[in-house]
């Protein structure tokens, strides 16, 4: 009886024990040219990388870390985004080169080509099958997914805007601004309202939360901000010094935000529970000068960074 009873004790204490939080460089790959900015489909666990050397997009298994294909989308393209409910990828080609390349994510082909003024970065709002983009300095448009026309084009001010992001829960789209400010934007009439942040250095990236309504903000040396995703006031700041990109993963429910401060000895990753802010687990070191440029949440907790001007991907897997 009590070796019955010490057996099924040891196999609680498996079952019910907390998850170890191993996060780690799993592996680095390279796509033959400048990486851009990725999007990954959650759904498919599919990975889609511009490819600014080449003028093509890699596509990555999420699960083998290798290229599947390569597709040619047009000159210079730095920006991707991904409709998962539709299996659609969006790349935009940047200041220089006016275009969004629509490409159908089950047969990894170009159905359209849509001409812009401006290709910048952008964010899918898959309920309504919209893609908001930066569209030149001061303005962002509205592309319809269902009939890839833009519909409208939105001035929020002549320093808009650095970064985007939209969030389901509270349906606003979120711009950054190089006056540091943050636009809050209904998806629904597209009004907005502007908080201005004059103590952050420069707003580098936003992120929103897809089961509240607060919305991250790295503001580049003076931390990670805390935001209300509807009024667009500050809540709290994190992590003081950091200065870098942020991701937040829908998966797992955490913000990964970098710090590439020159007052540090290497650069390096953290996590951040949302809502309570907790630090989880170990930071994730990279050297310094490996300069990362973008982070990406994808799927069952991976996360993918970007490097300035370099050919190389590396996979992270964040706390579980």
């Amino acid at each position: 009886m009590k070796r019955i009873l010490f057996t099924f004790l040891a196999i609680s204490t498996l079952c019910f024990a907390p998850r170890a939080l191993s996060q780690k460089i799993l592996s680095t790959f390279t796509i033959g040219g400048i990486t851009g900015y990725p999007a990954i489909n959650t759904a498919t666990n599919m990975i889609y990388i511009p490819n600014t050397t080449t003028g093509a997009v890699a596509v990555i298994n999420g699960q083998t870390n290798q290229i599947v294909t390569n597709i040619s989308v047009g000159t210079s393209p730095v920006y991707a985004a991904v409709n998962p409910a539709t299996n659609v990828v969006y790349v935009s080609g940047g200041q220089a080169d006016q275009y969004i390349a629509v490409i159908d994510g089950s047969s990894n082909t170009v159905t359209t080509t849509v001409p812009v003024t401006f290709g910048g970065a952008m964010a899918v709002n898959s309920a309504a099958n919209l893609v908001y983009f930066l569209n030149g300095f001061g303005a962002f448009s509205v592309l319809d997914g269902a009939t890839n026309q833009v519909t409208q084009t939105v001035t929020i001010g002549k320093n808009c805007c650095m970064s985007i992001a939209y969030g389901p829960f509270t349906n606003r789209i979120y711009a950054t601004t190089s006056s540091n400010d943050l636009a809050v934007i209904n998806a629904a009439t597209l009004r907005f309202v502007t908080t201005n942040f004059p103590q952050a250095i420069q707003l580098i990236g936003v992120a929103a939360d897809n089961r509240s309504n607060q919305v991250y903000l790295n503001s580049g040396g003076d931390g990670l901000y805390v935001v209300n995703g509807i009024s667009g006031r500050l809540i709290t700041t994190l992590l003081p010094g950091y200065f870098g990109p942020i991701a937040f993963s829908t998966s797992t429910h955490l913000v990964a935000d970098f710090d590439y401060s020159t007052q540090s000895s290497s650069d390096f990753l953290s996590f951040i529970k949302a809502r309570t802010y907790g630090s989880v687990g170990n930071q994730v070191t990279f050297p310094v000068g490996t300069d990362p440029y973008t982070i990406t949440a994808g799927a069952h907790g991976r996360f993918y960074v970007t490097f300035y001007r370099q050919d190389g991907v590396s996979v992270l897997s964040g706390p579980q």
